[in-house]
């Protein structure tokens, strides 16, 4: 156990000492990593001083070589007002030119013509041409007015220069001086940035480097000239205003730290094994510290667990051994701690206890035999009981049995009596149907029948009316029968002059007369005519009776044939509840057939564990 414990210990203190100093090396990586950006931050400071005060050097250097060249344009301005012949002398122009240290000396005339100078192949040039001389011409309007230009090509020949211009003093006019700017850029070659920065020392083998943003090129030290991606710097570096990384340029890995400045990116590289050479110095004397602490660790909790865990154990081993052998008088005593004390006092306990518990062992076994008695005595009863229930659950099986068939039988001879009554209710609703379709059509028949009955007195009405005008017209004709017997008598008398009127007079009679026989024969159609209607209206107000009569019985029957249909309604409503009662009862019955099953088979087992219970208790 305890060498276990070491192994375990061990290994849990070695895990520990690899992520402690885990940690550590990243603390102390960091740690360094913020001290030198601390360091380049400050060395930053001290190069953007250095390149501050470079640049008004250089400014300083500027004004002083345009106030000089200023100076001796101004000489040469005076020189020419006091002794204008020398403008005629080209060795005159050539030796004011020496003792100015100028290369060109130029005199213009009031309308902007170079006349005189010390180059007389540029005499006649005009300044109104354009390009670099027309910005001198101001001084032709203004006398005060003073042009000291920044280096260009010149119009002529494309050659960089630098002129400077001043009025003359003894007439209008231009007075100009030229210079090469080589003399300025000399003036200048002791002040660039290689050389203001190559004194500032960074860390032991670190490194200065400077970028030019517009050019791209670098320009300290021997990678001056070459391109910043030569030199291994990224591009994303120059969009940023400042970096502080670990990256590889120059072929070597180095902690960076850079800034713009004006046109320039400026940076310091310290070569990582210097950046973390104190880290590794530090990380491996804490690393020899704490494993000589762990080691110590180690021994003293492995003497503390053997002497006051593992010895105890042992012991309590030793006095449990020869308990369990059954030598329960033995007293656990150790001591040398409050859970080894616990321990003890527990086990002392246990051991109190199993011998009383043993004591009652036997008490109870006494009592077990008394009870397996009166076991034997039940099992035996029991058995008999059993035997008697399971012939009593056949009996029930069998008389539930033959219930379910009953209620089956039941159940499909109520199903038979819901399909007639069905059947009978469906020919009623056609029959009620069909009733009123003829009740419908009798009082149809009825309501043509009094139309009939009005048609028929209405003619009846018609006849009597001819039979009056049919009187009248045989009250005309007995009438003018008469005027023709009066015509006759007349024209007879009138002799031969009424003869032709006696014929006409005759002819009317005949006429008149078989008016009389028409009339006399209508009168008999018409009476004859009358006597058929009332005959026939007589007939058709008994018939009309008679279809009320028939339509009033066919009602009554109707209503009678829906008490039948609501009578057939309710016996299937009452053969569907029925059926329903049944189909419960059937379930019940089911169920029951289930159950006694149940209580047969469990009344065949009782009685075979009675059986088993009596052959173990006898």
């Amino acid at each position: 156990m305890q060498k276990k414990f070491t192994k375990y210990l061990s290994i849990y203190m070695l895990v520990a000492f690899i992520a402690i100093m885990g940690i550590i090396f990243a603390l102390q990586t960091l740690l360094a990593q913020s001290n030198q950006k601390s360091i380049a931050l400050d060395k930053m400071n001290t190069i953007y001083e250095t390149l501050q005060k470079n640049q008004d050097e250089i400014e300083e250097i500027k004004k002083e070589f345009q106030q000089n060249v200023l100076i001796k344009a101004r000489i040469f301005s005076y020189v020419i007002a006091h002794n204008p012949q020398m403008l005629d002398s080209l060795d005159e122009m050539q030796k004011v030119a020496t003792v100015l240290d100028v290369d060109e000396v130029h005199v213009i005339d009031e309308n902007g013509i170079l006349l005189w100078g010390n180059m007389p192949q540029y005499y006649g040039m005009d300044f109104h041409s354009g390009g670099q001389t027309t910005p001198f011409l101001k001084i032709l309007e203004d006398s005060s007015f003073e042009l000291v230009q920044e280096p260009q090509p010149k119009q002529v020949d494309g050659e960089m220069f630098q002129y400077i211009g001043v009025s003359r003093m003894d007439q209008k006019g231009i007075v100009q001086v030229g210079v090469e700017p080589e003399k300025l850029n000399k003036a200048l070659a002791n002040n660039t940035i290689d050389k203001a920065l190559k004194d500032i020392d960074y860390g032991i083998k670190g490194f200065i480097f400077a970028v030019n943003t517009k050019t791209g090129l670098m320009e300290m030290g021997a990678s001056t000239g070459t391109t910043y991606q030569q030199y291994g710097i990224p591009d994303k570096w120059l969009t940023k205003e400042n970096v502080f990384t670990v990256a590889k340029i120059n072929q070597q890995k180095v902690y960076v730290a850079a800034e713009k400045y004006n046109d320039y990116f400026i940076g310091l590289a310290l070569p990582t094994q210097e950046l973390y050479q104190s880290r590794m110095i530090q990380v491996i004397t804490f690393m020899i510290i704490c494993l000589i602490i762990f080691i110590a660790l180690i021994l003293i909790i492995n003497s503390f667990v053997k002497n006051q865990v593992v010895d105890g154990i042992q012991k309590i081993i030793q006095k449990l051994q020869q308990i369990t052998s059954g030598d329960l008088e033995v007293e656990v005593d150790i001591y040398t701690n409050q859970e080894f004390y616990d321990l003890s006092t527990n086990i002392n306990q246990m051991v109190s206890s199993i011998k009383q518990n043993m004591q009652k062992s036997k008490t109870l076994v006494q009592e077990q035999e008394d009870i397996v008695e009166r076991v034997k005595k039940i099992a035996v009863s029991l058995s008999n009981t059993s035997n008697q229930t399971y012939h009593a659950s056949e009996t029930i099986a069998e008389d539930a049995v033959t219930q379910k068939q009953y209620v089956t039988t039941l159940l499909s001879d109520m199903e038979s009596l819901l399909e007639k009554s069905q059947k009978s209710e469906d020919i009623s609703n056609k029959v009620v149907k069909n009733t009123n379709i003829v009740i419908e059509n009798m009082q149809q028949t009825s309501t043509d029948m009094n139309q009939m009955m009005d048609s028929m007195q209405s003619i009846s009405d018609t006849a009597e009316k001819i039979k009056g005008i049919i009187g009248e017209i045989d009250s005309i004709a007995q009438s003018t029968n008469m005027l023709s017997l009066n015509a006759s008598i007349e024209a007879a008398r009138a002799g031969q002059a009424g003869r032709g009127f006696a014929v006409v007079a005759t002819q009317i009679g005949s006429l008149a007369g078989e008016s009389t026989s028409a009339s006399q024969t209508t009168s008999d159609l018409i009476i004859a005519t009358l006597n058929a209607i009332e005959d026939g209206a007589n007939f058709a107000q008994k018939a009309n009776e008679e279809f009320k009569k028939v339509i009033s019985n066919t009602g009554e029957t109707q209503r009678e044939i829906l008490e039948m249909i609501h009578i057939f309604e309710e016996q299937a409503e009452m053969v569907k509840s029925a059926m329903s009662d049944i189909n419960r009862i059937s379930n019940i019955v089911q169920n029951t057939v289930g159950m006694v099953e149940e209580s047969k088979n469990n009344s065949q087992k009782l009685s075979q564990q009675a059986e088993m219970l009596k052959h173990i208790v006898i």
